[in-house]
């Protein structure tokens, strides 16, 4: 990400109708300064806006409600999970009386947890799509006509979106395509090399599924590439592999994710150790991931199984894998 995509992306927000944030604001700082979304959408933000920003070292659901009372904060940009930690607390509304505007962003947040939280306190929670690559915001809701379920919103000003099919050519009818992104606010290409940024015209493919109705709404629908999502931090699924193979006795191994109520998704290793007793070896990965791995990366459930889903070429069947996990989150499966 270069100076100039960072600050294009300030000034796109900026021009956001109604605006994210004051210069009489006070916003809540509790998102990692490491991750894009704290970096340059709030404390980038805020220096924008020159507003004031109160920092949290780490989030705690009920000193953190606190702080925001204390403080008198009045845009709270948050992950989705915080949403599922606040459910619980009482007096919330109390507790949010100076909050004007809460921003949800890095991952999806359900329409329940919207109307809940709307109901439960009366302030309204935009949300947008974003991405590292795009310095990080691309939609939001503050950018539609209307409230609409499921929508991550519309293009901010001087972003354009489009659709596209397997053939590069846009979808047909209301198919969904994978989303691509044209603007200033978008990175010059991947480390050492510059490798596989936008194209000629200024297109990026970002690996996302999604359609758009007729107002330029975005609606996600899945994702091409196999990264997970956990509380809004990216999980590749190749590093935590390449870590659990480090573990004696574990001949292969396959990580996906699966939706968690908590945190979004959630990291699940499917692995295979033959003559291994399961609980040992599953007790030794977790192990061995807790020395190398951040918390937000390390396997939340591991499977221990006698073989592996795999095509005729040896790639495991990850497809097949989330099929199982879909049929355990609807009960089917112990």
């Amino acid at each position: 990400l270069t100076h100039r995509a960072l600050l294009a992306n300030l000034e796109q927000v900026a021009d956001v109708e109604p605006p994210m944030m004051h210069g009489d604001d006070v916003v809540l700082g509790v998102l990692p300064l490491f991750h894009v979304y704290g970096l340059n959408a709030v404390l980038g933000g805020v220096l924008r806006h020159r507003a004031r920003l109160v920092l949290v070292e780490r989030f705690d659901p009920h000193e953190t409600l606190s702080l925001i009372d204390d403080e008198a904060c009045s845009v709270v940009p948050v992950a989705p999970p915080v949403f599922a930690y606040w459910r619980t607390e009482e007096d919330l509304a109390v507790h949010l009386g100076a909050v004007r505007l809460v921003l949800s962003g890095s991952a999806p947040l359900s329409a329940e947890a919207v109307e809940w939280f709307t109901a439960a306190t009366g302030i309204p929670v935009h949300q947008g799509y974003g991405l590292t690559e795009a310095s990080p915001v691309v939609t939001s809701t503050l950018c539609s006509s209307g409230a609409k379920p499921g929508s991550v919103g519309a293009a901010l000003p001087g972003v354009e979106l489009r659709l596209v099919d397997e053939t590069g050519h846009p979808p047909e009818g209301e198919d969904p395509g994978e989303i691509q992104v044209r603007g200033a606010n978008l990175f010059s290409g991947y480390w050492p090399d510059g490798d596989a940024g936008p194209d000629d015209e200024g297109w990026w493919s970002t690996g996302d599924v999604g359609f758009l109705d007729e107002d330029g709404d975005l609606f996600l629908v899945d994702r091409l590439k196999e990264l997970v999502i956990v509380s809004g931090f990216n999980v590749y699924p190749t590093e935590v592999e390449d870590v659990i193979s480090e573990v004696e006795g574990v001949e292969d191994v396959a990580v996906i994710g699966t939706d968690d109520d908590e945190t979004g998704e959630a990291v699940v290793a499917y692995l295979l150790a033959p003559g291994a007793d399961p609980a040992t070896i599953a007790e030794a990965v977790r192990e061995h991931c807790a020395a190398r791995l951040a918390r937000f990366k390390r396997p939340a459930r591991i499977e221990v199984v006698d073989e592996l889903p795999k095509t005729v070429t040896g790639k495991v069947q990850k497809g097949r894998l989330r099929g199982i996990e879909r049929r355990r989150n609807l009960g089917l499966l112990e």
